[in-house]
């Protein structure tokens, strides 16, 4: 998946679209390895932004799997990591309807410590909410003890 990742400019449109059904099978399988899934998703991510960006899909297609995305991001079933992905994938794609689910994240006490979702959470807020991110952001600087958190909601 890396190399394929790796060369993906090098794919037609065909082979691109089959890497993204790939990836995404192996996101959504859920008796798959957590690490697989978890690069999984980061990859899916990356290939459907490629594919927008290259024409090869619209606004419509590159936000297929939000609702897959907006729920791995809140599953505590899955590892911090595969949350995470999903979490920064969201921003990846500009998924605005994501917007209350980042700030509840956000929001969220338990999470404020927790750098592996709270950084890329602060992060995709800003990709998608731009400068509305600000009054969350400021809260996660004003609550957080975790300097890793600290630093990237500054």
């Amino acid at each position: 998946m890396e190399l394929l990742h790796a060369n993906r400019n090098k794919l037609s449109a065909a082979e691109m679209k089959q890497f993204l059904n790939e990836t995404t099978t192996i996101a959504k399988n859920i008796n798959a390895d957590e690490t697989l899934s978890t690069l999984a998703v980061r990859t899916m991510g990356n290939v459907t932004l490629t594919m927008k960006e290259l024409g090869q899909i619209n606004e419509a297609e590159s936000k297929k799997e939000m609702v897959f995305l907006m729920e791995a991001a809140t599953n505590s079933e899955h590892g911090l990591y595969f949350q995470a992905s999903a979490i920064n994938t969201l921003g990846i794609l500009d998924i605005t309807e994501s917007s209350p689910l980042l700030h509840r994240i956000l929001e969220d006490n338990t999470n404020m410590n927790v750098p592996e979702i709270s950084r890329p959470a602060c992060l995709s807020l800003m990709r998608v909410d731009g400068e509305r991110a600000i009054p969350t952001l400021r809260r996660v600087l004003q609550k957080t003890t975790d300097s890793r958190v600290f630093g990237t909601a500054a």
